[in-house]
C-alpha cells in the first residue's frame, strides 16, 4: 500500500466519522477527529476608532469578536470599538491559548506580534503614521 493510498483511507475515515458514520473497513475515529474538537483562540483586535490594539483570548471567536462590537466586556473595549479581527491563533487547549495571552501582553510578547505582523503594521502605519498602542 502506498503512503497516497494510506492517506486516502485515513482521509475516508475522518471524513465519515464526522458525518456520524462509520467505515466498513479501518478504525473509528469518532471522539478523536482532531476536527470535531472545541478550539481555543488567542487573538488580536484593532480599533478602528483610534488604532489601538487589544489581545485577549476566547473559545467563540466570532461571538467574542461581536460582543467587543456591541460594547461587551471591559471598559477599555467598550469605549474604543468598533473593532476589527487582525490576528488569530488557534490551540486544542485553553491553557494554551491563555498563556500566548498572557505572553503577547508582555514586552517581549509585543515585540513577537509585531514581527508577525510586520506587513500589516507596515502597510496601517503609512495610512495612520505609525500609531499603535497596545492595551490588553
Amino acid at each position: 500500500m502506498t503512503l497516497r493510498t494510506e492517506i486516502g483511507i485515513l482521509y475516508d475515515n475522518i471524513r465519515e466519522s464526522s458525518n456520524g458514520r462509520t467505515s466498513g473497513s479501518g478504525p473509528d475515529y469518532r471522539g478523536s477527529n482532531p476536527c470535531s474538537r472545541a478550539m481555543y483562540y488567542t487573538y488580536c483586535i484593532e480599533s478602528l476608532q483610534n488604532a489601538k490594539l487589544y489581545i485577549g483570548s476566547t473559545s467563540n471567536l466570532k461571538k467574542r469578536l461581536f460582543d467587543h462590537n456591541d460594547g461587551m466586556g471591559g471598559d477599555f473595549t467598550s469605549h474604543n470599538g468598533p473593532w476589527k479581527l487582525i490576528y488569530y491563533e488557534a490551540y486544542l487547549h485553553k491553557e494554551d491559548a491563555m498563556a500566548q495571552e498572557k505572553y503577547y501582553k508582555t514586552g517581549f510578547g509585543r515585540d513577537t506580534l509585531k514581527k508577525k505582523l510586520q506587513t500589516y503594521f507596515g502597510s496601517r502605519s503609512a495610512q495612520l503614521g505609525g500609531d499603535f498602542r497596545f492595551w490588553s
